[in-house]
C-alpha cells in the first residue's frame, strides 16, 4: 500500500477525528491522499497547512463520508456528502474505465481501492481533495497537451505576471497544443520570429487579480485580461470564451490552484486562425448571404483576398429565411441590387474589432466611411451597439455574433443596412409607428393607385406622416378629408409621393432636391437643424428618414401635408428631438434616381395635384 504518512501526521493533530477513525461502531468511506500528492505541494500550501488548522481540518473531513461505498460497481456518477458538508463526485473515465472522485474542483484518481477495515473502506488517491497543492505553472506542467504554452509562458516570464508567483491571483485561460496547428503558417512564423507580439498575445489569455471559477461569471461578463477583455458565452451548451472577437471552446474548466484558476481552451485567443472565406462558408448564419453575393465580382474579389483587413455585416441566415424565395430570386438576378448590397454592407481597408471599438468613447459614435462612399456608423447606448449604414439601423453583437479573421471580421446581423426586399407600400403596412396614420391614407386614392406603390418597376420618395400626426387634426379635419370627392382626396394622398425618384436623407440635407420633383404647392426648406415640407402654411418636419423599400424610399413626417378650410396654421419647433440624433451620410450610392419609370406596356393617366402625371403600371 502507498505511503499515508503525512496525511497520517496531519490527522494526528486532530483529537475528534483519530477517535471516529478509531471507533469500532463507526462505518465511514475514507479518501486518503497519498504521499506522492503531499510532495507536490508548493511551499505556499505547506505553510498553509502549518498555520491554518481550520482549513487542514475541513479538508481532511471532506475527504470521509458516513456508510459503506463499493465504488467499483457505480452504473453512474454518484454524489455523496461528506462530513464537512462539501460534496464528492464519484465517476468512472470511459475510455480507461478507471476509478475518479471530484471534491471542490479538485480530481484525483483512485490508485489503491477496497481496503477493508472493521469499521469502513479506504480508497488511496493521488491528490489532495478541496485544496489546490500547486501553481498554476505546476498545474501546467503536468498536462502534456498544454507543452507549448508553458513553454512559452516559461520563456517571457516577467515581473507583470508570473504564474509561480503565489501572491497574486490570475485566471489563465491556456490553449492545447493543438491549437497551434489551426493557425496558419504566416501566423505561426510571426509568433516565433516577434516576440513582442507573443508576449502580447499571451497576456490576452491571462486576467490579473481573479481567482474565477467559470460557473461564478454569467454570459457576456467581460474579465479584463492583461491585453484587452476576455468574455464569456454559451453556445448550443458549450462554454466558450472570446478575445478581440477570436473564440475557443472551453475544454476543460475550473482547475484550481493556489494563486489562480486554470482553463485549457481549444484555440489561441486574440490572433485569428480562420480567413474570411473559410468562416463565411463553414458558418450556417453567413452561407446564403454568402450565396446570394458570390456572383458579385467586386464582393468576391474583396472577401478572398488575403492582404487586407476588411470589416463585413453579414445578414444572417434567420433573417433570410424571412425572404420570399421570388424576393431571393429578384436579389440574385439583378445586379445593381448585388452591387447595393456588397457596398452597403462592406467596409474595406478597414478592421473595425474589438479592439478598434475601444478606442471611442461609449457615449460617442463611431464613424468610417468605405471607398465605395459609404458611411457606416457604430453607435454605444444603454440600449446595446447599434450599426446604421445610413437606413434601417441593426444592432449589432459585437460579442455573440462578432468573428474575428486573418483578413478582417464579420459580424452577423438580422437585416440588411442599405436594401429591404419590400415595396415601399409593404414596408408601410409593418412599420408600427404609421399605423394609425396609413389607415386615413390609404382611404384617399382607388386602390389601383395604392397598388402602384408595390410596384417595384416604379419609384418613389413617399412622405409618410406619423401616429403622431393624427393628433394634430381635428374630427372637422378628418371628416372633411374623407368627404372630398375622389379627386380631391387622391390630390392629398400623392401629395405624399415624389414619383421617379429615390431622395434620400443626405440629399435633402444637402439641399439636392429640385423643384420639379415637389408635388404642386409643395415646398422643401431647412431651419437650424430641421427639414421640412411645407404646404399652405403646414410645417412638416422629417422625423424619421431613410426607410429604405425595394422601389424607393420613405421619410415620415410630423404632419400630414393637408389643410381643410377649419385648419388653424401648424408649427413644429425646429430644436424638437428627432428619433435619431446623429444621422450617417450615406453619399455616392444614394444620388437621385431620375428616370427611374419604365414604360413596360400600358400608360396610366392620372389626374393629380391638378396637373397631369404619367404613372407606369404593369398589366
Amino acid at each position: 500500500m502507498s505511503s499515508l504518512r503525512q496525511v497520517q501526521e496531519l490527522t494526528q493533530n486532530f483529537d475528534d477525528i483519530v477517535d471516529m477513525l478509531s471507533s469500532s461502531e463507526s462505518r465511514l468511506t475514507v479518501f486518503l491522499s497519498n504521499d506522492a500528492a503531499m510532495t507536490h505541494a508548493s511551499d505556499h500550501v505547506i505553510s498553509l497547512l502549518q498555520a491554518s488548522r481550520e482549513t487542514v481540518y475541513d479538508a481532511l473531513r471532506g475527504h470521509m463520508t458516513y456508510g459503506i461505498i463499493n465504488i467499483q460497481h457505480l452504473d453512474a456518477p454518484v454524489e455523496i456528502v461528506t462530513l464537512a458538508g462539501t460534496s464528492l463526485r464519484l465517476f468512472h473515465d470511459d475510455d480507461t474505465m478507471d476509478l475518479f472522485v471530484s471534491g471542490s474542483h479538485v480530481t484525483a484518481r483512485v490508485t489503491e481501492m477496497d481496503i477493508w477495515c472493521s469499521n469502513g473502506v479506504v480508497y488511496v488517491i493521488d491528490e489532495v481533495l478541496h485544496l489546490p497543492v500547486r501553481t498554476i505553472f505546476q498545474e501546467l506542467k503536468r498536462h502534456p497537451n498544454l507543452s507549448y504554452m508553458c513553454t512559452l509562458f516559461e520563456s517571457l516570464r516577467n515581473n507583470e505576471f508570473n504564474l509561480s508567483d503565489t501572491q497574486r491571483d490570475l485566471t489563465v485561460f491556456v490553449a492545447a497544443n493543438e491549437a497551434f496547428s489551426y493557425l496558419p503558417w504566416p501566423s505561426v512564423d510571426l509568433l516565433m520570429r516577434d516576440l513582442d507580439r507573443t508576449y502580447m498575445i499571451l497576456r490576452a489569455h491571462v486576467v490579473p487579480d481573479e481567482k474565477r471559477y467559470l460557473n461564478e461569471i454569467s454570459d457576456g461578463t467581460g474579465l479584463p485580461a492583461f491585453q484587452n477583455v476576455i468574455y464569456l458565452l454559451t453556445v448550443n451548451n458549450k462554454r466558450y470564451v472570446i478575445n478581440n472577437n477570436v473564440r475557443a471552446e472551453v475544454l476543460t474548466s475550473d482547475i484550481p490552484a493556489v494563486n489562480g484558476r486554470l482553463h485549457i481552451i481549444r484555440h489561441l485567443l486574440y490572433i485569428p486562425y480562420n480567413s474570411v472565406m473559410q468562416l463565411l462558408q463553414s458558418m450556417d448564419e453567413t452561407r446564403p448571404f454568402h450565396a446570394l453575393m458570390s456572383v458579385n465580382d467586386d464582393y468576391m474579389a474583396t472577401v478572398t483576398s488575403l492582404d487586407r483587413n476588411v470589416t463585413l455585416f453579414i445578414p444572417s441566415a434567420r433573417y433570410l429565411r424571412t425572404v420570399t424565395s421570388e424576393q431571393m430570386a429578384m436579389m440574385s438576378a439583378d445586379p445593381k441590387i448585388l452591387k447595393r448590397l456588397f457596398q452597403g454592407h462592406t467596409l474595406p481597408q478597414v478592421r473595425m474589432d474589438d479592439v478598434f471599438l475601444r478606442q471611442y468613447p461609449k457615449e460617442n459614435y463611431i464613424e468610417s466611411k468605405s471607398s465605395y462612399n459609404m458611411s457606416f456608423t457604430v453607435q454605444k447606448t444603454k440600449n446595446g451597439v447599434f450599426v446604421d449604414g445610413g437606413y434601417d439601423i441593426q444592432i449589432l453583437d459585437v460579442i455573440g455574433k462578432a468573428f474575428g479573421c486573418t483578413n478582417g471580421i464579420i459580424y452577423i446581423i438580422d437585416g440588411f443596412l442599405n436594401y429591404s426586399p419590400l415595396t415601399i407600400l409593404e414596408r408601410l403596412k409593418r412599420e408600427p409607428s404609421v399605423s394609425r396614420s396609413l389607415q386615413h391614407m390609404l382611404r384617399l386614392p382607388s386602390p389601383n393607385q395604392v397598388e402602384l406603390l408595390n410596384q417595384q418597376n416604379l419609384t418613389f420618395t413617399f412622405l409618410m406622416p406619423h401616429d403622431l400626426a393624427v393628433d394634430f387634426l381635428s374630427y372637422a379635419d378628418l371628416s372633411y378629408l374623407h368627404d372630398m370627392q375622389d379627386e380631391n382626396r387622391q390630390k392629398v394622398f400623392w401629395r405624399h409621393a415624389l414619383n421617379g425618384s429615390e431622395i434620400t436623407y443626405d440629399d435633402l440635407r444637402q439641399g439636392r432636391v429640385n423643384s420639379f420633383l415637389l408635388p404642386p404647392e409643395v415646398t422643401f426648406s431647412k431651419l437650424g437643424t430641421g427639414l421640412y415640407f411645407r404646404y399652405h402654411g403646414i410645417n412638416s418636419r422629417v422625423t424619421r428618414w431613410n426607410l429604405v423599400a425595394c422601389n424607393g424610399i420613405i421619410h415620415l413626417l410630423t404632419h400630414f401635408l393637408y389643410r381643410s378650410p377649419s385648419s388653424s396654421t401648424t408649427y413644429y419647433p425646429a430644436d424638437t428631438p428627432t428619433s435619431r440624433t446623429d444621422p450617417v451620410h450615406a453619399v455616392g450610392a444614394n444620388k437621385l434616381k431620375l428616370g427611374g419609370v419604365k414604360m413596360l406596356c400600358e400608360i396610366l393617366l392620372v389626374s393629380c395635384f391638378g396637373r397631369l402625371a404619367f404613372l407606369v403600371i404593369s398589366t
